[in-house]
């Protein structure tokens, strides 16, 4: 009697956990980060609008372009992420 491999093999644990990281971890992070940027970007253009020393506006126009870089890349962070599992399977 002969009985094939398939019979024996259970689901693919790392497909469950994959799905874990993928639906609850990541988008729970992205909930949270994405309010944060939002608003850290409206606190640093009322901190540059109000402040009367030119080198801490020159500080917080800084920082601004940098929580817009990252507001970006979290907002398309799903495109991507959905980009690179196409393209790798």
């Amino acid at each position: 009697m002969r009985v094939t491999r398939g019979a024996f093999l259970v689901d693919d644990p790392f497909q469950k956990i994959t799905e874990f990281l993928d639906k609850q971890v990541v988008n729970g992070f992205l909930n949270l980060a994405i309010p944060i940027a939002i608003l850290s970007i409206i606190g640093l253009t009322l901190a540059a609008y109000m402040s009367h020393d030119e080198h801490s506006k020159a500080k917080f126009k800084s920082g601004l372009f940098y929580v817009c870089g990252v507001t970006v890349v979290l907002l398309l962070s799903r495109v991507i992420v959905g980009w690179l599992k196409f393209n790798i399977h």
